[in-house]
């Protein structure tokens, strides 16, 4: 097994996450861990929406959030265009995490409350986002590719913005969900 991470510049748009597939498919052999970024920029564009939701300054966070929707399902599209059932897949998905950010930014602009585990909420979707996309992308260029959220993994401490991994508690739990996504995949 070998784990593949890619910063925000390596997965920024097309050309970058076409070369980052490349570079993953001369891979296979030895089993990949893809591990991905946000897409360049967004982790920025997400703090200005949080900071904007505590300003309860709803219209300029509605602006940043369609902004940050239809570059992600613009590159979707990029990406996929000659599969449309995975192009919808992450399209559909996409729309489906900003919907729940839109609900989640309109409730901190109601309170005008924002802490840091609200924040790291927030910021965590940059990944999430392009995450997905990239799995329906390796799939579509013919990379069976099984999503892992990493969520389900990573367990820290209770500091929301620079929590400390408890490494042992990963060490024990993500062996076997890689080995269980492996089944049917040649990457995760």
């Amino acid at each position: 097994m070998i784990v593949m991470k890619f910063g925000g510049t390596s997965v920024a748009n097309y050309e970058a996450i076409t070369r980052m597939i490349s570079i993953v498919r001369g891979k296979l052999d030895e089993k990949p861990v893809v591990v991905v970024s946000a897409l360049s920029k967004v982790t920025d564009l997400l703090y200005k929406i949080s900071d904007q939701a505590a300003l309860r300054n709803k219209a300029e966070a509605d602006r940043l959030l369609k902004q940050l929707r239809e570059r992600h399902i613009g590159l979707a599209k990029e990406l996929m265009p000659d599969n449309a059932e995975l192009c919808a897949q992450a399209c559909d998905k996409v729309n489906r995490i900003c919907d729940k950010l839109d609900s989640f930014v309109a409730a901190v602009c109601a309170v005008g409350e924002l802490s840091a585990r609200s924040k790291a909420i927030i910021i965590a979707n940059g990944e999430y986002l392009s995450s997905n996309i990239i799995c329906c992308a390796m799939n579509a260029g013919g990379i069976r590719t099984g999503y892992m959220d990493a969520r389900t993994m990573i367990i820290t401490d209770a500091d929301y913005l620079k929590g400390e991994p408890d490494m042992n508690a990963i060490a024990e739990k993500v062996p076997g969900i890689v080995s269980e996504a492996y089944r049917d995949n040649d990457a995760v």
